[in-house]
């Protein structure tokens, strides 16, 4: 469902306010659910991947990612021996997404408007904006998965299943395809002048 909602008001002297609220929703293109699956072999490193923080050298018990580094497909008895190699081919896959669902956008916008009482063509604005979108759709570098992952450390969540290892322990698999990214939010103010 959707809705929107807002008022003018105009007291005098030129002086205005406004205000509108409103929700949004965009379903998944025909481009984003069927585009077709592509794969290209690449290194680690092209893709941002060549800090693995599974790497022995970024001590993973401390940093206490080993449970994820596990449900990747690192051995257990690697944890703290393995040291990742950077330029490892890794196949990244790439494509349209059946599973995703539609986004949702919330926007609030309030403005302040003088048009002096003088002049008919001269007027000055200055409104305040805040929108909030959440399933957001978009796609996921190969670094942004890994950062996410990693920071989350949710093992069953889509960006570490995202990233799949060989029996090397180095990352082989890296699911590129575009996927709701959970919110983006953008803030800020806009003035305008006509003249």
């Amino acid at each position: 469902s959707t809705y929107k909602g807002g008022f003018s008001w105009y007291p005098g002297a030129g002086f205005g306010l406004r205000a509108m609220l409103q929700r949004a929703v965009r379903a998944p293109s025909v481009g984003e659910l069927f585009e077709s699956e592509s794969e290209t072999l690449n290194t680690g490193a092209f893709f941002g991947l060549d800090t693995d923080p599974c790497s022995a050298s970024q001590d993973p018990v401390a940093n206490g990612v080993e449970t994820v580094c596990i449900a990747q497909g690192l051995a257990p008895d690697q944890i703290g021996v393995f040291e990742s190699d950077p330029f490892f081919p890794a196949l990244v896959s790439s494509g349209g997404n059946l599973n995703l669902e539609s986004e949702e956008a919330d926007t609030f916008s309030i403005g302040l408007v003088w048009e002096p009482p003088d002049s008919e063509e001269l007027s000055f604005a200055v409104d305040y904006y805040a929108i909030d979108i959440d399933n957001a759709i978009d796609f996921v570098s190969g670094e942004n998965l890994k950062r996410v992952c990693f920071e989350t450390r949710d093992v069953n969540g889509e960006f570490c299943s995202a990233l799949r290892r060989g029996p090397s322990g180095d990352i082989a698999v890296v699911d590129t395809r575009v996927r709701n990214v959970s919110r983006l939010v953008s803030r800020g103010e806009i003035g305008r002048a006509h003249v």
